[in-house]
């Protein structure tokens, strides 16, 4: 799994967001469990539904904390409605499907109620009620550590802010480089910088060019080493064959 996940980080450099990522983990475990390609795809939307819930979650708090500052500043405002807001609809969004997919303990649907039936064990798959509340503060951990590991490059770099600032301007940051827009994300992480952290006082492009250049060469490191997972499992497969 550590090897399939780091070799997506070295496939999102060249397709537009994620889906770089997503494709090779997708091929990577399909070669395990050929049988299985329907749960494979549905764990990789799982994946990304639990990481999306996580980001929304920290940001909200976070953006509650900064709320003044944010309301302060027409450029940025609509952050402090938008990102709860969201995050509100996907906890209900949740809670829906949790209620829709497990009424009762019984077996789901019968012959008569085929596509039903394949719907709610698809919402089963990709909300398994033991687990995901565990998933969810995993990701949720995983998130603050990588918010925080990008704070102190920003300190590093010259740009004095505090931690709850950083992890609107870092979270925000995060949720936009999701997004299928650009191959290798280039250009999204410099101009989200640049404009939320006008918004925090560095008005100058200066700090936040540098600090998209620092991320960007930490984001190139852990893909150096995603570059060797990939080569190693494959060669790996060329001598098992």
């Amino acid at each position: 799994m550590a090897r399939l996940t780091l070799t997506g980080l070295f496939f999102n450099l060249f397709f537009l967001g994620s889906a770089g990522g997503d494709a090779a983990r997708f091929a990577g475990t399909l070669g395990h469990a050929a049988d299985r390609k329907a749960k494979l795809a549905l764990s990789l939307i799982q994946d990304r539904l639990v990481g999306l819930g996580a980001l929304l979650l920290v940001l909200a708090g976070f953006i509650g904390m900064q709320g003044p500052r944010l309301w302060g500043e027409p450029s940025v405002r609509p952050l402090a409605i938008g990102v709860p807001v969201a995050c509100a609809a996907f906890a209900a969004a949740v809670s829906a499907l949790w209620f829709l997919a497990y009424p009762t303990d019984a077996v789901i649907g019968d012959n008569s109620r085929h596509w039903r039936a394949l719907s709610l064990e698809a919402i089963r798959v990709l909300l398994p009620k033991p687990v995901f509340m565990r998933a969810l503060a995993f990701s949720l951990t995983i998130q603050v550590l990588v918010i925080a590991a990008a704070f102190l490059a920003a300190w590093a770099v010259g740009i004095g802010i505090s931690f709850p600032a950083a992890a609107v301007v870092l979270g925000v940051t995060a949720l936009a480089l999701s997004l299928p827009v650009t191959v290798a994300r280039l250009g999204v992480r410099d101009g989200m910088l640049l404009w939320l952290l006008a918004a925090f006082g560095f008005k100058s492009p200066a700090a936040p060019i540098s600090l998209s250049a620092c991320l960007l060469g930490i984001c190139l490191c852990w893909a150096f080493v995603g570059g060797i997972a990939f080569y190693w499992t494959t060669q790996t497969d060329s001598r098992k064959r």
